[in-house]
């Protein structure tokens, strides 16, 4: 018979983004960030967390090759078309270098973007939100869905 409360691929990923963001954190620690937020504010235990973290963060310890700065030499690995490449020098020079991950989002949306009227910012933000729950649910070994952010940024919610 099962004890505690169930660890959800929601708690996993919500565990994954604390470690992405800040992998030296105690167990006690991430499990106050997570619980944070109300929703998992009755969470399992201690120990549960533990066995979460225990599993998540030798691989948040691992720099995937796509978590590295994107530049035009990266293009030789990932290929991106070249109607993209002004936007990405324009983005790497005014904000934090993007990752070749984040240049892969921006890339994959910048279509849709223009199409929606979204400034270069709004995207910026949206490749970053994608990136980092990509790589979060790379940690918590989970498939990553985008649905979520698909409708936010097709209805707008960022503009």
């Amino acid at each position: 018979m099962a004890r505690g409360k169930l660890i959800t691929e929601e708690l996993r990923f919500e565990v994954a983004k604390v470690i992405r963001d800040d992998p030296g954190l105690t167990a006690k620690e991430v499990k106050a960030r997570v619980e944070k937020n109300s929703k998992f504010s009755d969470g399992p235990t201690d120990r549960a967390y533990q066995k979460i973290i225990a599993e998540i963060r030798p691989r948040a310890q691992l720099v995937s090759d796509l978590d590295r700065p994107w530049s035009i030499l990266s293009l030789r690995d990932h290929e991106i078309p070249a109607e993209t490449i002004p936007m990405l020098t324009n983005l790497n020079r005014s904000k934090k270098p993007l990752t070749i991950r984040e240049a892969l989002w921006v890339n994959r949306l910048h279509y849709l973007a223009l199409n929606l009227g979204l400034s270069n910012e709004n995207l910026y933000l949206f490749a970053k939100t994608y990136a980092g729950s990509e790589r979060a649910c790379e940690l918590a070994d989970l498939p990553f869905d985008s649905s979520l952010y698909d409708d936010n940024l097709i209805t707008g919610l960022y503009n």
